[in-house]
């Protein structure tokens, strides 16, 4: 019987029952599926529907089971486990060490890698490339905290105290910086950039350290501490950039200037649009400049400005830079208020002043704050090739601004001596500087003036001119001797005989006064040359009426055929020309363009200064500043132990001979030993007309006085000449005597020179007759009543405590001052020569362009303002 065979039936492993294995079998994975789920449920990526669990559990489905590893960091061993190698003895004399020599160094072979090169084609990437830039907060750039992930690094001593105080301001600064953009990583120039950021990080936290660190001490450390930071390669390529942006720097500067200058003539020449067209390209270069240093070198200009030598020349660079800038800005206003001066039409000329001076005190600050850093500017900074060129720009913008501040003043002037806010009635006097009398000229003509705000309401000008007021005159007073030579009675027409103008115009209110009844509140005296002044600026005018045409060259000799022969004599109207041209000039005002105007408030800036036109007001504040300014033509006042001198004519019956004379004043001080002063005086006056000329051909008849200190003693007089008796007029014995606040001293017995005292001065009077062609020379000696060697114990002023302080042989000192005044319409030349005894030195001068020698001092010049004079003497023993 056979045996039956016994089939062997496979149970799983895991549920032990039959029909399928551990891989197949449903328990294993079910649980596996839950421990996926569990899994994908801690990532958050869980599956919300039952249809995708439906799906990945059919997915499983077909993946095998998982199958477990268990790894160990070090094998099992078995203990059946024999190891056959042999073991390694232990070396007991490891541990000791052995005596060695010293070590030698050994040459080993490095690598040099050109950093500074690598910096520089990194910088050159950064200024071609426009796509990668680093965004600008304020003046400093920093850095992404995200980006760059610092070392703390130990806190010096010196700035423990202060961790905490600014800790929380420097965090603020950090964080409120715009960071560097994450593409600029990628750039090959991201070491550059970044040592730049670093710079300025380091920098705003120094500024910020600023008013507490403020030594040099500290500039050093901080300079040194910055290149320890940036050593060995980002220092090199940084100070290259320094020295290309310097190069910028110079460039933008220079073209900056010369467009400036450009700007200021095409002002001056009235060409707005070419000036508007120049400044905006000097803002520009001056704005480039400032940028370069601003946004690259901000830390360097602030640290380096604390260090000698460096950090004079990095201020003198900003020095330069914000005197362009004020400059640039001060154009502007000139060149608006240039341009609105110009377009507005049909208004007063001193409705156009107003106008450009609104804008020209608005310049004004510009203009001086830019002087003011000029001066602070050393030459040594400036290139070689420039340094001449700076001083003299330095010079010119001072007197540019010297020019801006009296147009202002001027402007102003006009406006209250034509009324501002109150009404104002001027008197004035039009003198004729070619027939001299004290005060300018022959007093022919006069107007008599209304205006108020600024505008003439109503002029008054006489066609007879000064003589229309002989008729009407109530008093009779007899005139001074001198002017008895050409009429028995004092008239308005012969006021003018003070050399002191103030006293002038008194006197010429107290003739009209007593002729018209009318008072005044101003009194100007204008001469003859301020008309050519006025055609030099407007050009040729025609005059239908009278059928002239007047320029510059013309107009005094054609204006004079016109009042004396070319005039209708029934009507005996010879200054009614002078009226109707009056009118014609004023009207001319409100056409002046721009530059015109400017032109025209220099020339009567010019003839301010040198007495054309004297002002006097009854207001004192008015008066005190004009007075101010020199445009009263008052005789000016002397300190103790100064010398003096004015020399004043007074043309008598010599026609208008005084166009054709030319005049040299020379003189000479002489200091003895004892200090005692002696001065002599030559006059020389050439006649340059020619016998019978029209109006110049007549012998120049001249009363001539000299003033000098009150006390001075007359010792010689020469030359002088007297008029015939017969030829004076005898007032009336019942006319009241002249008022002339004069004493008089008496007479030199040899020549008949009057002295007098007047005005706080010592005058000296006589006659110098000059016929055509000829020249006279007329001397006057006499000494001074002061010594100029002085005594240590007799001075307390400045100059003799300055003196003292120098030169230490002090009374061996001598100081000598003089103060020179020109008489309004006179043309002289004036020569001084100073001398002291044997072994005098000269120490100081105030005259440039004097010559001296050991004992002596000598200068010349046009005497074409006041002036005055000093030196300094010192006895060599």
């Amino acid at each position: 019987m056979t045996k039956k065979r016994i089939k062997n039936v496979q149970t799983c492993s895991a549920c032990n029952k039959t029909g399928h294995n551990k891989r197949r079998c449903a328990e294993v994975t079910s649980a596996n599926l839950k421990f996926v789920f569990q899994k994908k449920k801690k990532s958050n990526f869980s599956l919300n529907t039952a249809k995708k669990k439906q799906t990945l559990i059919k997915k499983n489905r077909k993946i095998s089971a998982h199958i477990f590893v268990n790894t160990h960091s070090e094998p099992e061993v078995s203990e059946h486990f024999i190891d056959l190698r042999k073991e390694k003895s232990v070396n007991m004399w490891s541990g000791v060490s052995a005596f060695r020599e010293k070590d030698t160094p050994v040459d080993k072979k490095r690598l040099t890698i050109d950093f500074a090169g690598m910096v520089r084609e990194a910088n050159k990437e950064v200024r071609k490339s426009e796509s990668q830039k680093v965004r600008k907060s304020g003046t400093l750039f920093f850095v992404n905290k995200k980006i760059f992930k610092r070392k703390k690094m130990a806190v010096p001593l010196f700035l423990k105290d202060l961790r905490f105080k600014f800790s929380i301001r420097a965090k603020n600064l950090f964080l409120q910086r715009l960071s560097i953009d994450k593409n600029l990583c990628q750039s090959k120039s991201f070491v550059a950039d970044y040592f730049n950021t670093l710079f300025s990080i380091i920098g705003g936290f120094f500024i910020s350290l600023r008013n507490f660190f403020f030594t040099r001490k500290f500039a050093y450390g901080a300079l040194v501490f910055l290149l320890v930071l940036s050593l060995p390669f980002p220092a090199i390529g940084y100070y290259n950039k320094v020295k290309e942006n310097s190069a910028r720097i110079v460039d933008a500067s220079s073209n900056a200037f010369l467009a400036l200058q450009s700007s200021t003539l095409a002002a001056l020449h009235s060409n707005i649009g070419e000036a508007q067209e120049d400044l905006n390209q000097a803002l520009d270069l001056f704005s480039q400049a400032e940028s370069i240093i601003d946004r690259e070198h901000v830390v360097l200009v602030y640290i380096t400005s604390l260090l000698p030598f460096i950090g004079r020349q990095m201020k003198d660079r900003q020095y330069l830079l914000n005197a362009g800038h004020h400059i640039a800005l001060g154009n502007t206003y000139l060149v608006k208020g240039i341009g609105e001066a110009e377009k507005i039409q049909d208004v007063s000329m001193t409705e156009r002043f107003q106008i450009l001076k609104r804008h020209l005190k608005s310049a004004r600050p510009q203009y001086e704050e830019a002087l003011k850093s000029l001066v602070q500017i050393n030459n040594a900074s400036i290139p070689l090739e420039y340094q001449q060129s700076f001083e003299d720009f330095k010079l010119l913008f001072t007197v540019f601004i010297d020019d801006m501040n009296d147009f202002v003043d001027l402007i102003d002037m006009t406006y209250v001596l034509f009324g501002g806010d109150n009404f104002q009635r001027t008197l004035v006097l039009f003198q004729n500087q070619h027939e001299l009398r004290p005060s300018g000229g022959f007093l022919g003509s006069f107007a008599i003036i209304d205006t108020q705000k600024g505008k003439i309401l109503n002029i008054e000008v006489p066609g007879g001119g000064s003589y229309d007021l002989q008729g009407q005159l109530t008093e009779y007073v007899a005139p001074p001797l001198p002017l008895q030579l050409v009429n028995d009675r004092w008239e308005f027409q012969d006021s003018n005989w003070f050399f002191d103008f103030p006293a002038t115009a008194k006197n010429a209110e107290w003739f009209v006064e007593r002729s018209k009844g009318i008072t005044f509140d101003n009194v100007i005296a204008v001469n003859a040359s301020v008309i050519e002044r006025l055609l030099s600026v407007v050009g040729v005018i025609e005059n239908e009426k009278y059928d002239i045409l007047l320029d510059a060259n013309n107009v005094l000799d054609k204006l004079q055929y016109s009042v004396e022969i070319d005039y209708d004599k029934e009507e005996n109207k010879p200054k009614q020309v002078l009226a109707d041209l009056l009118t014609q000039f004023l009207d001319l005002g409100s056409s002046l363009d721009g530059q015109k105007i400017l032109r025209l408030l220099g020339e009567f800036n010019q003839a301010l200064n040198q007495k054309e036109i004297q002002i006097y007001s009854h207001d004192k504040n008015t008066q005190d500043r004009l007075s101010q300014f020199g445009w009263t033509g008052e005789i000016l006042l002397t300190i103790d132990g100064q010398d003096y001198l004015a020399v004043v004519n007074a043309n008598l019956q010599g026609q208008k001979s005084d166009g054709k004379i030319i005049q040299h004043i020379d003189h000479q001080t002489v200091v003895l030993e004892d200090g005692s002063i002696e001065d002599t005086i030559k006059i020389t006056r050439q006649h340059t007309g020619l016998p019978g000329e029209m109006f110049y051909g007549s012998p120049n008849i001249d009363y001539i006085r000299v003033y000098v200190p009150e006390g001075a003693v007359l010792l010689d007089a020469s030359g002088f000449e007297y008029p015939p008796e017969n030829a004076f007029h005898v007032p009336e014995s019942w006319y009241d005597d002249p008022k002339l606040d004069e004493v008089e001293d008496g007479y030199h017995s040899d020549t008949g020179t009057r002295v007098s005292r007047q005005f706080g001065k010592t005058v000296f009077g006589n006659w110098v007759i000059v016929k055509p062609g000829e020249t006279t020379e007329v001397f006057l000696t006499y000494r001074l009543p002061f010594s100029v060697i002085t005594d240590h114990a007799e001075s307390s002023d400045n100059t003799s405590k300055w003196t003292e302080l120098f030169l230490s042989d002090y009374n061996t000192v001598s100081k000598y001052q003089m103060l020179v005044q020109r008489q309004s319409g006179s043309e002289s030349f004036f020569s001084s020569k100073v001398v002291y005894p044997e072994y005098w030195e000269l120490q100081w001068k105030t005259e440039e362009d004097a010559v001296f020698d050991t004992n002596f001092v000598s200068f010349e010049k046009t005497l074409e303002n006041d002036f005055s004079y000093s030196l300094v003497m010192k006895k060599n023993n």
